[in-house]
């Protein structure tokens, strides 16, 4: 990074008041503040956007960061809603009502803003379970074939190429360890996870999979990640910690999580955290760029370990945020 005296000799713009919207890597001098600024990078970082228009949580989202869907979940006066809503990189707008509203989906990250499915989740007989799926072609959502349990799931892939894995059945949260694939017209049953759990969460393809945290029987979080390549799960490295209801975006080789709850947050339910960690394809860290506030239950989408989506959470928030790596900003440096 160039400083001062580097810089000294060449043409910098004078101005009165910081541009609104610099252009990466412009330097000026601010006449007023007497200061020497520039639009650079400054990392990896979350920041605030517009916010939804329903505040929901457990609900799921798909797609890209600058093109995503956010798909069912809870709000305060609905346990089982049937709203969705499509971001273009700065605001959200109302989109077709799914056919059946449901509070907590399993299936993240199954296709595109504009070609989708969802599959089982909660509801709509709270609390009570459904197997239904539904396929989105961009401007309405039709039946497509059950999934083989009424079940809360996770899940990953497109609409052609889906997978649903883990979950549990209710009443009694019998804690499931199947998976199943989906080639866009039929479930068929795929190979079983290693550890049974519900509210597991991951991203990827049918093929190539990561997914991880969730819920175990007698009421604990999990740090067991797990790897799938189209045939067989495999362990893999733990998360930093153990998480559930997390958010999660990237591919199975570079992935993000972030937020959840850890144990001693499991009774209540509107506390969250505030770190993001990053999978480099063999291992987890903490990395430095934390939300604003501590969430969960939010829908997560993006598709690039640099560019991810937060959207609603804990007690039914609206909030929206983005991950960016780099993050851009207006930076200032000495010039004595």
């Amino acid at each position: 990074m160039a400083n001062y005296k580097d810089l000294h000799g060449f043409q910098i713009k004078h101005r009165s008041s910081d541009p609104s919207n610099p252009i990466k890597g412009e330097v000026w001098y601010n006449t007023t503040s007497q200061t020497l600024k520039g639009y650079q990078s400054k990392g990896a970082a979350w920041e605030s956007s517009n916010n939804l228009n329903t505040g929901r949580h457990d609900g799921r989202a798909m797609g890209a960061q600058g093109a995503a869907m956010s798909v069912g979940g809870s709000s305060s006066d609905n346990p089982v809603s049937q709203a969705t809503e499509d971001y273009d990189g700065s605001s959200w707008t109302s989109g077709p009502n799914l056919n059946t509203g449901r509070g907590t989906f399993g299936i993240s990250q199954a296709g595109t803003q504009t070609a989708s499915f969802i599959a089982a989740g909660q509801g709509p007989a709270v609390p009570g379970n459904s197997n239904a799926t539904e396929e989105f072609d961009g401007s309405s959502w039709t039946a497509g074939n059950n999934y083989p349990i009424a079940s809360v799931i996770g899940g990953t892939g497109t609409l052609t190429a889906g997978l649903g894995f883990s979950g549990y059945t209710s009443p009694g949260q019998n804690y499931r360890n199947v998976s199943a694939e989906y080639d866009g017209t039929n479930w068929t049953a795929g190979n079983n996870i290693n550890t049974n759990r519900s509210r597991m969460q991951g991203v990827g393809t049918q093929t190539a999979t990561i997914a991880a945290g969730g819920f175990l029987p007698g009421d604990t979080n999990s740090n067991n990640c797990e790897s799938y390549n189209g045939t067989t799960w495999t362990n893999t490295p733990n998360l930093t910690s153990t998480y559930d209801l997390a958010g999660y975006f990237g591919i199975q080789t570079a992935a993000i999580h972030f937020g959840g709850k850890t144990d001693t947050q499991n009774n209540t339910p509107s506390t969250g955290i505030t770190t993001t960690s990053y999978w480099n394809g063999s291992s987890w860290s903490n990395v430095s760029a934390t939300l604003s506030t501590g969430k969960s239950r939010q829908h997560a989408a993006g598709t690039a370990v640099t560019a991810g989506l937060s959207a609603g959470g804990n007690s039914n928030s609206n909030t929206t945020e983005e991950y960016n790596d780099p993050a851009f900003g207006i930076r200032s440096w000495d010039t004595t």
